[in-house]
């Protein structure tokens, strides 16, 4: 069975290349993919408006109301922390399009004195954050992780 496959990754560098990028060419080199894509994902919001203050475009301002769905079987999602790309998934699937998230981090358990530790803080960012990562997960069809530690983001062992 052949498959298409959009992704997107977190950097075009290192990490995307890495986790992203390169397995998706070698699957394209052994004939298992037919396609791969490198969207930009188009998520569709409704302005809320002005909650307690907090900008629009924020989970507390907008909610996801839809999505233009890749041309694909499946959508792979490097470390999804940014909340509508968390609240997206349902309307991906339901478009056909099954979702898998790809995780190399433990961002939650960050150590304290680290700077990424307060990028992915749901105190210090409500829109991009460990808490939307762990739903994404959560809602995934599959969650591929490097490390054993890593499976407790998916909670139905998937």
């Amino acid at each position: 069975m052949t498959l298409r496959v959009a992704a997107t990754s977190s950097d075009n560098q290192s990490v995307g290349y890495y986790r992203v990028r390169g397995p998706l060419k070698a699957l394209v080199d052994q004939g298992e993919v037919v396609e791969v894509q490198m969207p930009q994902l188009k998520i569709h919001c409704k302005d809320l408006g002005t909650r307690g203050g907090v900008i629009a475009r924020s989970p507390l301002a907008a909610k996801v109301i839809g999505v233009d769905a890749p041309d694909a079987d499946v959508l792979v999602l490097q470390r999804p922390t940014n909340w509508a790309i968390a609240d997206s998934i349902p309307f991906f699937q339901r478009a056909g399009v099954a979702v898998v998230v790809d995780l190399d981090d433990d961002l939650e358990r960050t150590a304290d004195k680290h700077a990424q530790r307060t990028v992915y803080s749901p105190q210090h960012n409500p829109l991009e954050n460990w808490h939307h990562l762990k739903c994404a997960c959560g809602l995934a069809d599959l969650v591929v992780v490097s490390t054993d530690a890593l499976r407790r983001y998916a909670p139905l062992g998937r």
